[in-house]
């Protein structure tokens, strides 16, 4: 009988600090962060303005108009910061400019200027977005991903078009208005694949080594469907 008040008693004095390892687990748990799927497609409409370099004086500068169907695929929270992942696909407008000729071309001062097209451009990107604080409509925005650009040319006996895959990048902050709408302001660039010269062929025709590097701002909406 002793013996059984015996471990009774210890089993008593055991019971707190048996909780306590249970809380403490569960703690680390909670804490290892938690991953879900939102899966919610959206599509985002913005304005911006922007410039795409060696362009002839201000060329290069317009207004542009985007295009992009989205989903945010997967979140993952840990702790105050939440981390959304998605892909996007955009369009954009393009635009006819005047290239400015080539550092390496000999004749620059006399040469006319060629006058060419950037076609509509087509992309695919990486998206994450970043909620620092759970109860803050403010989110932060990091895109990144593939543009594939066209670039033709009025005289296309002479100057070759191109048609290139070239790296995007895209950062900026967002502004939850709804549960389904939201107001994003970010910066896109487009990058060259290395520096734009003209090459001259045998036959006298001309390749443009690049498509130059473009960059620009935005300001849109996005809708939640």
């Amino acid at each position: 009988m002793k013996r059984k008040l015996l471990a009774i008693a210890s089993l008593v004095l055991a019971l707190p600090f048996t909780n306590a390892m249970a809380s403490d687990y569960k703690g680390t748990i909670e804490s290892s962060g938690t991953w879900w799927s939102p899966s919610r497609l959206y599509i985002g409409a913005y304005q911006g303005y922007g410039e795409v370099d060696d362009m002839l004086h201000n060329d290069g500068q317009s207004a542009i108009g985007r295009l992009v169907f989205g989903l945010d695929a997967y979140s993952y929270q840990w702790g105050d910061w939440t981390a959304n992942f998605g892909g996007e696909l955009g369009l954009q407008s393009g635009k006819t400019m005047r290239h400015a000729p080539a550092e390496n071309d000999p004749d620059a001062e006399v040469d006319i200027p060629i006058q060419t097209t950037l076609n509509p451009v087509l992309d695919l990107l990486f998206v994450l977005k970043l909620h620092c604080m759970p109860y803050s409509p403010f989110y932060g925005i990091l895109k990144g991903g593939v543009a594939y650009r066209q670039l033709q040319f009025l005289d296309g006996d002479f100057v070759s078009s191109s048609n290139q895959g070239s790296g995007e990048f895209q950062a900026g902050i967002g502004y939850e208005l709804t549960p389904n709408a939201r107001i994003v302001a970010y910066y896109q660039g487009i990058y060259a694949n290395g520096k734009v010269q003209y090459i001259q062929r045998p036959d006298t025709t001309v390749y443009v080594t690049n498509i130059p590097t473009q960059q620009a701002g935005f300001l849109g909406l996005e809708f939640a469907l």
